[in-house]
């Protein structure tokens, strides 16, 4: 028996009690957030609204939809979100990873690897990262990776700023592509593309079989064994 296409639950129109936004939403849900400053918005009869707040009280931060790639106005204090426009929700907790783990991650939080994991899931993005472990899939940033202990990848890192501190060490089996690296420590990989600025440091050791970088800053003291492209 074929549907009524309009059968279903529909969606009402609610008024956002601190920004007076309206938005429309699933009536079911008992409650819903803002998605112009991020206030609570109750939905369900018993529940009385909070005393709205200034909008410019409610602290948010920008984010891209990993699935449909729009542009959303989270809370600050959301540990997870629903995107206005493909109803996805997205985790935006920080991860902690202290023993091996085979569990696919995906976050707006930051994403830290510590130096006894061993991460064999297939997914790992977050917005920065710290490793100080080992990884087997490939490391996705939007901001930065910093390693900050002795770490080992198989499938490569990308991202926004690779940083590499002082005593530690990166091997990479996989390529390491970011567009700017600071390195304090050793890095040793087949493969280092950096479309910025490349900095080598005093105690910086970089050994790599293919280098293709934009700008190369070796400091006195540093050193770089490269075929650059």
């Amino acid at each position: 028996m074929l549907r009524h296409p309009n059968h279903g639950p529909k969606k009402i129109l609610v008024t956002c009690p601190a920004c007076r936004h309206q938005q429309h939403d699933y009536p079911s849900a008992n409650a819903t957030y803002c998605q112009q400053c991020g206030e609570r918005i109750p939905l369900t009869a018993g529940e009385s609204p909070r005393k709205a707040r200034r909008a410019y009280t409610v602290e948010r931060r920008t984010i891209i939809c990993q699935h449909c790639h729009h542009e959303l106005q989270v809370h600050h204090e959301a540990t997870a979100w629903q995107c206005a426009f493909c109803s996805t929700y997205l985790d935006l907790r920080n991860h902690q990873l202290d023993r091996e783990t085979g569990a696919a991650i995906s976050t707006y939080g930051d994403l830290e690897i510590g130096p006894r994991c061993l991460f064999s899931g297939s997914r790992a993005e977050a917005e920065n990262i710290r490793i100080l472990g080992r990884c087997e899939c490939k490391l996705q940033s939007r901001g930065s990776v910093t390693v900050g202990g002795h770490a080992k990848l198989y499938g490569g890192a990308e991202g926004g700023h690779l940083h590499v501190s002082t005593g530690a060490t990166l091997y990479s089996e996989g390529p390491l592509t970011f567009k700017t690296a600071e390195i304090h420590g050793k890095v040793e990989t087949r493969q280092l593309t950096i479309s910025g600025r490349l900095q080598i440091h005093a105690d910086g050791h970089v050994a790599t079989h293919r280098l293709a970088v934009g700008e190369i800053n070796v400091h006195p003291g540093g050193k770089l064994l490269a075929r650059v492209n």
